[in-house]
């Protein structure tokens, strides 16, 4: 998920624009400002559950933990936060295992005039794709993810940007967009059991086909 060529223009006019807080500002749950940079970009599309468990190296359950945080790789913020294993669909991981994953967002304080030869603003902005935040401390998520190949750490990376997370909010599950916004009804859940009902019946679909 390092693959930056395709939305590095995009970025500099963005940051360019939040530079100046102009058209990119909302207001956060604690009433601050913060300027919003919503990434759109050129990625793969996934449109079932059993193709993002299919292509996924591990998909959990997760807990957020506190620790976190946010670097620069490419004039573009990555996210890593720590999570605990809740319970696992798929991957060699144990229930309160602890492991690293990485996204591409976050908070972040970006150069001026988007040059990383100029200093950083004063400011945070908070980078989301497709309008969907990373991951949050104290969050219950189901992940599908990849071993992070770049990063000699073990970490993962949430697989396919947005779209290989849903939090778990009570009785909901949900990736973070509007109902009406989905690709696929194939994602859209009336509930967190019927999320992990779905993922349960495509994991011994997958075996059986596999035997």
């Amino acid at each position: 998920m390092r693959n930056v060529k395709i939305i590095s223009i995009i970025f500099i006019c963005v940051s360019l624009l939040c530079s100046f807080a102009t058209g990119c500002t909302s207001i956060s749950e604690d009433d601050s400002a913060i300027p919003i940079f919503d990434f759109h970009g050129s990625y793969s599309f996934y449109y079932s559950i059993d193709e993002l468990l299919d292509q996924a190296d591990v998909v959990a359950e997760v807990r957020v933990n506190e620790h976190q945080k946010t670097e620069m790789i490419a004039s573009l913020p990555f996210t890593t936060s720590a999570v605990e294993i809740q319970e696992v669909y798929k991957g060699d991981l144990s229930k309160n295992e602890v492991i690293l994953v990485n996204e591409l967002g976050g908070l972040y304080r970006p150069h001026l005039f988007g040059d990383p030869s100029q200093p950083q603003q004063e400011e945070f902005v908070e980078m989301r794709v497709e309008g969907v935040s990373v991951m949050q401390p104290g969050d219950i998520q189901i992940i599908f993810a990849k071993l992070d190949d770049e990063l000699d750490d073990g970490s993962y990376t949430i697989f396919a940007l947005w779209q290989g997370k849903f939090k778990i909010q009570g009785d909901q599950a949900d990736r973070g967009v509007a109902k009406h916004e989905e690709v696929n009804e194939n994602f859209v859940f009336e509930s967190a059991i019927q999320l992990k009902d779905k993922i349960k019946m495509a994991k011994v679909t997958k075996e059986r086909e596999n035997d």
